[in-house]
């Protein structure tokens, strides 16, 4: 069994999905190409995945650079965990910055901290936060929002994937999603294929579910003015 069959296997055992498998899998074929073959990975340093990096720059964009980064810092993290490379060449290696076009914001930073502050940590209140939270911290759209299952998430990691696109998430955003599953897990012992945000009835929020919470989060944190779903989306996105 080669490394990348036992890297796939890594990936499988820990609960990865498979759309994130193959993603991964993409990105450390590059890899081995890049570096001459996976006989060369004890070689591997720091300095050289900087240059790839640098180089990428010029023919990928900057959230593809990142995808491939994340895919590839996991790889290594096993390869050293598996006695493959001596040294995890790419532990310290930074994401880089993916600057974001400068928009209007419908919603303040003030008022995300008012609408978060006003959940408690109920069951409900967990959920309601990590949704705010994952609105306002990403560019998500709510149809693939009330889609998401739990093994969309990757604690280790603090990235949301749907299909093949990533959410890099902020360190505060990836707590409050963690807080809310956590919870899930110790109440229901929920599966990765469990859905991450649900009703009462334990069935998958609808758009319309979103709407309301947002609608009386608002109305509990005494928040006058227009505040909506749409209009907080990536409203704390950098």
């Amino acid at each position: 069994m080669d490394t990348t069959d036992r890297f796939t296997k890594y990936l499988y055992q820990n609960g990865y999905k498979d759309a994130t498998v193959r993603s991964y899998l993409q990105d450390v074929k590059l890899l081995l190409a890049l570096i001459g073959g996976e006989q060369l990975l004890p070689l591997v340093t720091e300095i050289e995945l900087s240059a790839i990096v640098h180089e990428m720059h010029t023919t990928r964009k900057p959230a593809s650079i990142i995808r491939w980064q994340i895919a590839v810092k996991k790889f290594f993290a096993f390869c050293s965990e598996a006695g493959i490379c001596a040294e995890n060449p790419a532990a310290k290696m930074p994401l880089i910055e993916m600057k974001r076009p400068q928009k209007k914001q419908d919603c303040t930073s003030a008022v995300v901290e008012s609408l978060l502050d006003a959940l408690d940590a109920s069951e409900k209140g967990l959920r309601n936060r990590a949704i705010i939270a994952l609105i306002c911290g990403t560019s998500i759209k709510i149809n693939d929002l009330v889609r998401l299952k739990l093994g969309n998430f990757q604690a280790d990691d603090a990235t949301l994937q749907i299909e093949n696109v990533f959410y890099l998430l902020d360190e505060r955003t990836a707590h409050i999603v963690s807080r809310h599953i956590i919870n899930l897990l110790m109440l229901h012992g929920a599966s990765a294929d469990s859905p991450m945000f649900m009703n009462r009835e334990r069935k998958p929020m609808t758009r319309q579910g979103i709407w309301k919470i947002v609608m009386n989060t608002k109305i509990k944190a005494g928040i006058e003015g227009p505040v909506t779903a749409v209009g907080l989306r990536g409203s704390m996105v950098g």
